[in-house]
C-alpha cells in the first residue's frame, strides 16, 4: 500500500509499504509495516504518483526484518491506496512481539537526553503532568521529601537538550535546572532572545507565574 504519512513536526511524504498488521493503543491506532526496497536494497523513489511512475514489480521487496519494521500512526495517513503488488508476510511475523519491540524503540528515542531539576514541593505534580518524562529522583513515591533548598529533584527525559529546554522554559518560577549545563545555557538563550524582542520588565509575582504555568 502506498499513503502519505506526516511525522511528528515533519511534512507529509509519501510512504511505500507492506503492511503487516494494526495495533489499538489506548484509543489510537498504528499500522505495522515493512517499508518497501528494490532488488538492491534501496528504497523506491517516493516523492511522486500518477504519470511517470514504474510498475509495480516483483524485484521490490519488503524489508521485514526486525530492524526494519516501523509503526505509522493512522491518524497521520491520509490518501492511502491499495497497490496491485501482492507479498507475503514473513512465517515467523509475530505482530505483539513486533509492537513491544518498536514501543521500547521509542521509548529510548525520547528518552536521549536527561536533565535534573529542583521543582517547588507545592507545583511538582502539575510539573510532571505538563512537561512530561519524569521521575522523581531517589523515591519512586509522590511525597519524595525536598532537598536542601526546599526543592525536589525531578529527572526529566526527552529527545535532545533542545526539547528539554522547551519544555521547561514555562517553569523559570517553578524550577531550576540542575544539570546538563547545555540545557541550563539554551534555556539562558531562549531569555535573551525574549528580552531582545519583549524588553526587561518587571516578573510578576512567583504565586501568579506558578499558577499560570500550572
Amino acid at each position: 500500500m502506498r499513503f502519505d504519512y506526516a511525522a511528528w513536526g515533519r511534512p507529509a511524504r509519501a510512504r511505500t509499504v507492506h503492511p503487516l498488521g494494526l495495533i489499538d493503543k489506548g484509543g489510537t491506532w498504528y499500522l505495522i509495516a515493512g517499508p518497501v526496497t528494490d532488488a538492491a536494497g534501496a528504497r523506491p523513489a517516493e516523492g511522486g504518483r500518477g504519470a511517470g511512475e514504474a510498475p509495480a514489480s516483483a524485484a521490490r521487496r519488503s524489508a521485514t526484518s526486525d530492524t526494519a519494521l516501523r509503526s505509522y500512526r493512522v491518524d497521520r495517513m491520509t490518501a492511502a491506496e491499495a497497490l496491485d503488488e501482492r507479498f507475503e508476510p514473513p512465517a515467523d511475523f509475530d505482530l505483539d512481539a513486533a509492537w513491544a519491540r518498536l514501543s521500547a524503540e521509542v521509548g529510548r528515542a525520547r528518552s536521549r537526553a536527561t536533565a535534573t531539576v529542583r521543582v517547588d514541593p507545592g507545583v511538582v505534580e502539575a510539573f510532571r503532568g505538563w512537561v512530561g518524562g519524569t521521575e522523581l529522583v531517589d523515591d519512586a513515591g509522590p511525597g519524595a521529601a525536598p532537598d536542601e533548598t526546599g526543592r525536589v529533584l525531578v529527572r526529566v527525559t526527552a529527545p535532545s537538550d533542545e526539547a528539554l529546554a522547551r519544555r521547561l522554559a514555562a517553569w523559570v518560577d517553578g524550577a531550576e535546572v540542575v544539570e546538563p549545563e547545555g540545557v541550563r545555557q539554551r534555556l539562558a538563550a531562549f531569555g535573551a532572545r525574549l528580552v531582545e524582542t519583549y524588553g526587561a520588565v518587571e516578573p510578576p509575582s512567583s504565586s501568579s507565574t506558578l499558577t499560570t504555568s500550572a
